[in-house]
């Protein structure tokens, strides 16, 4: 017996629950850790979940990589460009994840930029300005991630764009993965303290790795897509032959 399948994602429905329930199960597991001062799994630099997000973001950075590859093989210039530029975003928030190696490797940051970074770092959004910045994505990202999959798209839209809503818009199934963080950064907003709770302070390693993990998902899924999926080619029209005359 052939067992259900999610809609437009074409995931067994086992699965599909899975993939809503993991990062459900995580978040809760990782306030329940913070709450109890069990946090530390969580806590540290280049510790578990720090070094799980990077290779999660890498992963994600490669196959975004690929799916501009095949959609541009595909004709689809547009939708190549979006895709070529998620890899090379998602390879920049892996190097900031590391400190661009500085730990790694051993070297430092100049002195000037370190006294103007908030951990003394060569990272970008550890500066007082992108790390608003860098909050602010968060919240967009997790807002755009959780009602777009919900929106009622008018029939003349979907006529014309509606390829490039299938290739930007994530699946329903994917919606706790931006939920969650976006949620958490409201809530922070809501309640900034200046000197909150050490595992407060370190929780939102939980979210990120719960965003990256929406991102590989997603761009996983987009390959998944294109690997099932044949695009039709363009033929062109063939010209009668002419008749005999004489």
């Amino acid at each position: 017996m052939e067992s259900a399948s999610a809609p437009s994602i074409g995931l067994p429905a086992r699965t599909a629950f899975m993939v809503v329930v993991v990062p459900v199960a995580v978040a809760a597991f990782g306030l329940v850790a913070g709450l109890t001062d069990h946090w530390g799994w969580y806590a540290y630099e280049d510790g578990p979940v720090e070094n799980l997000q990077v290779v999660i973001l890498l992963g994600a950075s490669l196959i975004a990589a690929i799916v501009a590859r095949k959609s541009l093989a595909r004709g689809e210039t547009s939708i190549a460009v979006l895709y070529a530029g998620l890899a090379v975003a998602l390879f920049f928030v892996a190097g900031e994840e590391i400190s661009w190696g500085q730990r790694l490797f051993g070297f430092h940051a100049p002195a000037d930029y370190a006294q103007r970074n908030l951990q003394g770092e060569t990272t970008v959004h550890n500066l007082s300005l992108f790390t608003r910045l860098f909050h602010l994505s968060e919240l967009a990202i997790g807002v755009a991630g959780t009602v777009l999959p919900f929106v009622p798209w008018p029939a003349v839209v979907r006529q014309r764009y509606g390829r490039l809503i299938e290739r930007i818009v994530p699946p329903a199934v994917l919606i706790p993965y931006f939920a969650l963080p976006g949620a958490w950064r409201v809530f922070r907003y809501l309640h900034p303290e200046p000197h909150p709770a050490s595992w407060i302070a370190r929780y939102p390693e939980v979210m990120e790795l719960l965003l990256y993990s929406g991102a590989f998902l997603f761009v996983a899924l987009q390959l998944r897509a294109l690997s099932t999926t044949r695009r039709a080619p363009v033929l062109a029209p063939t010209q009668a032959p002419l008749a005999k005359t004489g």
